[in-house]
């Protein structure tokens, strides 16, 4: 399909001349015709003015006189159709009967043009039919219904590619279609990436239901979902982590967002990398099965049993993890006690 683009003034209107058969009376041929001292179309032979409308020497006449000035007239069928103003070739582009056919320089346009400011395409001097996906020479994308823009949302396919319209262009920002049921439209494309805080896959919306994760044991893994779970919906090929086997999932018993892991020996402190149903990735520390020979704070004095504050101050607490020797100590998990029972707040 070429690529062309015209401008039209808005004073361009649609013809309502009707159409001349032929241009030359059958059988006739240009010896049959000449003109007289006065300019008039007449009959070599008799002298008589030709009767009708008759192309003669590239002039229009109509019985015998040269057609009437700023008057359009087409002549002729088909693709041998021409536009006369007054009598001779209109000049430039002009559109006419009902602005189904679009001329330039009195002959119908050859190839793809839009008109109109772009409202209408045409396709070799004739309003296209069907549905037609277009580009301009900017390679800005139009769609057509019948050579006009397609009004309201619809969605066409060229060249492999899916794009939703929104009266004939392509519809601007993030729109689902069909509303509530469809795919999701980025600027007129299938949303791919992350738009506006959510991620969208091929125009789909990718869920993301994980909230968190975490080692529980060197074989156990809990994952707390956003929402409550269903045991009957939970499936452990729904789980995937790089680098472990998961071989059971189950629903806690206690908390129905929690689901719990079975997978294969974790390496101590390695990040793991989990996915969910393909696309909700989070990443959580492996377990470290270590445990410590001695633990001491850094931050609390040798005389004291304790760091104490007022509530809403912040307290940095620091402890140095002892470990029997061979093993690692990354990752162990260690807990401190806040006790503010005894203090109150005024």
């Amino acid at each position: 399909m070429g690529k062309h683009k015209i401008v039209k003034s808005a004073a361009a209107v649609a013809l309502t001349a009707s159409v001349v058969a032929t241009a030359v009376a059958p059988g006739a041929s240009a010896a049959s015709y000449k003109t007289n001292a006065k300019d008039q179309l007449v009959y070599t032979k008799s002298g008589k003015l030709v009767k009708g409308w008759k192309v003669f020497g590239g002039k229009l006449y109509k019985n015998g006189k040269l057609a009437p000035a700023k008057k359009y007239k087409i002549i002729g069928t088909g693709a041998a159709q021409q536009l006369f103003y007054g009598p001779t070739l209109k000049k430039g582009y002009k559109t006419a009967n009902s602005k189904t056919l679009l001329f330039k320089d009195g002959k119908l346009a050859d190839g793809w043009k839009q008109a109109g400011k772009g409202e209408r395409l045409y396709k070799n001097g004739k309003l296209d039919k069907g549905y037609t996906v277009f580009n301009d020479v900017e390679g800005e994308k139009f769609l057509y219904q019948n050579g006009y823009l397609k009004k309201g949302l619809k969605t066409a396919t060229r060249g492999g590619e899916t794009n939703l319209f929104k009266d004939g262009k392509l519809a601007q920002g993030l729109v689902q279609f069909p509303a509530e049921t469809g795919k999701f439209y980025n600027n007129g494309k299938l949303a791919n990436g992350e738009i506006n805080g959510a991620e969208y896959k091929d125009g789909v919306l990718v869920a993301k239901d994980v909230a968190s994760v975490k080692a529980i044991n060197d074989t156990t893994v809990e994952v707390t979902f956003k929402e409550a779970q269903k045991a009957e919906n939970i499936k452990a090929a729904d789980f995937k982590i790089e680098g472990l086997t998961v071989s059971n999932a189950a629903l806690k018993q206690t908390d129905s967002k929690v689901v719990v892991l079975t997978t294969s020996k974790q390496e101590a402190a390695k990040e793991y990398v989990i996915t969910y149903k393909e696309n909700d990735t989070k990443t959580f520390v492996g377990f470290n099965a270590a445990i410590p020979t001695a633990i001491k704070s850094t931050e609390v004095k040798p005389y004291q049993t304790s760091q104490q504050a007022k509530i809403g101050e912040q307290v940095t607490v620091k402890a140095t993890v002892t470990v029997a020797e061979g093993a690692n100590k990354a990752g162990i998990p260690v807990t401190f006690v806040v006790d503010n029972s005894n203090d109150t707040a005024s």
